[in-house]
């Protein structure tokens, strides 16, 4: 077997779609791409235009050129993922991938099957395809590379992703480069809003997880629903964009016929013109609970997370809560141990995405979309809303295609929900997803009609959601079980206050450090002693599930540290005293979060016995 039928092999085992694109014969990519010798008797591959040869690669010494090529990454001091328009000959690739440089992950985005095959059937690939940090996609694959690169970056890491380009293929696929680079930009722009909006809002979070347990001890779990939906009755999710000023009142024909599930700013609307929703749902740690206040809201059903402002609980006391999603691992660990997964939620990002991975994942067939416009429908962006101005743009407006066919306005935050729709949407199998909305942006893989055409042809079936969602169970239903939660945060109190202890014990022994290291002439034995003490506590804050709590409360200062520990002195001594300083300083910034947390952990317990009286 030849260079080609082995690396053919690999690829089969690892990127089969990309292994069909090679060998079928109808490929439409007629791009001429040939193989010359270069003057060290090395290949390289050039593309023939016309009378023009262009090298993809140094006709000179192509090693040489991919190692000066590689070593623009080689001066940083932390691992990084390279998301790379261009395989080549595999020569750079090979390079990247190597020890001696940084980069943890190399993701290719290889625009011409022409020059991928040429590549397999003249170089020896082995090494590169079976190498598991290897990610490669190909020609119209960008939003597959869109959806992996979204999974595999996170508030923490997206500063560690680079975007790179091979020689001559910026100008060889001009409107490929475009799509890879924004695809790259829209990704980590997402995850650098989702870092300053867990920045900002850390103090209320802290809050809103701590007093979401007063309501989790009598909450009910969504996935009731799952198995007891008729086929044929269909969700509709109202979403609070302008076009639903024109079709409101056809829901109420659709009433009893359909689940209605209803985004938190869209509620006064509905509720004020007497169309009651089966379920609302809010998700933002800070705003909305003005969108609760109309007289009846207090007794609709609301899904909702630990992390869902806490206002908004409060002032519905009457109300069944759904849980569907919490960040924090000791939650997860007290649903599940009540028999219900309830966990992290990629709904991306707004309240209308969560509502429509909510439906997907509770089993409706069919999932009409209503008021989710995610444009500015007749120079408005909600229903029941004046006019837009300067703040409704949030610093970047941006066309895109419309429902009706034509380019429509849209703004940044707007476009990361269509772009999530349209990767999401088309994936799903058993969903048919109706477009109802009537103006707005145009969503892939939807059926458009109207609404009224919508009710007509699947709202056809009766189904009572008000009494399967009264009659489901609460998570933790008997008086024992409640009582076992409330035993359970008792405990959790003691370990807080046992926590907190060590905290300021591992400040002293960072303390401690800093001044042997100062002083110098100190013993090797009790500097080593410290520095397993300060593993201990460190190990502690990464392993033990209370502290997502307060990880989510210091985050800024997680990051940071992180980042922090990439970076080095060249002077041990000082390098020494600066790490000790910033583990002082994260020490003292978890103990500030502890003592923040207790008063609060104590008044949902209080909250709790006031009702129960388990410790009388």
């Amino acid at each position: 077997m030849g260079y080609y039928e082995d690396n053919l092999e690999i690829i089969e085992k690892r990127f089969p779609e990309i292994y069909e694109g090679i060998v079928k014969k109808d490929r439409v990519d007629s791009m001429q791409v040939c193989v010359g010798d270069a003057l060290d008797g090395e290949n390289f591959l050039a593309i023939v235009q016309g009378e023009r040869v262009i090298p993809l690669n140094s006709t000179y010494h192509p090693t040489h050129e991919a190692e000066r090529y590689v070593a623009q990454f080689e001066e940083i001091k932390h691992d990084i993922g390279i998301v790379l328009l261009g395989f080549g000959n595999g020569l750079i690739v090979e390079k990247l991938l190597e020890e001696k440089c940084p980069v943890q992950r190399c993701i290719v985005y290889e625009p011409s099957i022409d020059i991928l095959k040429r590549a397999v059937e003249t170089y020896d690939l082995k090494s590169i395809l079976e190498n598991e940090n290897f990610i490669l996609f190909t020609v119209n694959s960008v939003e597959k590379l869109e959806k992996y690169l979204d999974g595999i970056t996170d508030y923490r890491n997206w500063r560690h992703y680079r975007f790179a380009t091979l020689t001559h293929y910026k100008e060889l696929f001009v409107e490929e480069y475009a799509l890879v680079r924004d695809v790259f930009k829209r990704v980590i722009d997402s995850k650098r809003a989702n870092l300053n909006t867990l920045v900002t809002h850390s103090k209320v979070c802290l809050k809103n997880e701590v007093y979401a347990l007063r309501k989790m001890i009598d909450s009910k779990d969504i996935h009731c629903l799952e198995g007891k939906i008729p086929e044929n009755v269909p969700c509709i999710i109202v979403g609070a964009g302008p076009s639903l000023e024109k079709n409101v009142e056809i829901l109420q024909q659709a009433k009893g016929r359909c689940f209605i599930f209803c985004v938190d700013s869209a509620v006064p609307y509905l509720m004020k013109r007497g169309i009651i929703p089966d379920m609302m749902c809010t998700i933002d740690p800070v705003k909305g609970a003005h969108h609760f206040e109309n007289p009846g809201t207090e007794q609709v059903p609301l899904a909702i997370t630990t992390a869902s402002n806490y206002h908004i609980v409060d002032g519905m006391r009457d109300a069944n809560f759904f849980y569907f999603m919490t960040t924090t691992g000791y939650y997860e660990r007290l649903f599940r141990e009540k028999g219900v997964d309830i966990g992290y939620v990629d709904g991306g990002g707004s309240v209308a995405t969560v509502c429509f991975r909510l439906a997907v994942d509770l089993g409706f067939k069919t999932i009409i979309l209503i008021g989710q416009d995610l444009a500015f429908t007749d120079d408005k962006t909600h229903a029941g809303k004046g006019m837009i101005n300067e703040k409704d743009f949030l610093g970047n407006a941006t066309l895109v295609d419309g429902y009706h066919g034509k380019k429509v306005l849209t703004r940044a935050d707007y476009k990361f929900y269509i772009d999530w729709y349209n990767l999401y949407i088309p994936e799903l199998q058993e969903q048919v997803v109706v477009n109802a909305t009537e103006g707005g942006a145009k969503l892939k893989g939807t059926i458009q009609m109207p609404l009224q055409e919508a009710v007509n042809q699947y709202c056809i079936q009766e189904c009572n959601f008000a009494e399967l969602l009264e009659q489901s169970k609460e998570i933790w239903e008997t008086v024992e079980e409640k009582k076992d939660f409330y035993l359970e945060l008792k405990s959790m109190r003691m370990y807080f206050n046992g926590f907190k202890r060590r905290l300021k014990e591992g400040i002293s022994d960072a303390e401690r450090a800093i001044y042997l290291v100062k002083r110098g002439n100190y013993s090797i034995k009790e500097l080593e002693k410290l520095e397993k003490k300060l593993e201990r506590i460190t190990q502690e804050i990464e392993t033990s599930e209370g502290m997502t709590l307060l990880i989510a409360r210091i985050i800024e200062m997680d990051v940071e540290i992180s980042d922090d520990l990439n970076d080095s002195d060249e002077n041990l001594e000082q390098e020494s005293i600066r790490l000790y300083q910033k583990m002082k300083t994260y020490l003292n910034s978890t103990l500030e979060a502890v003592e923040e947390l207790i008063p609060m952990w104590d008044e949902s317990m209080k909250y709790i016995n006031d009702k129960y009286h388990f410790d009388v």
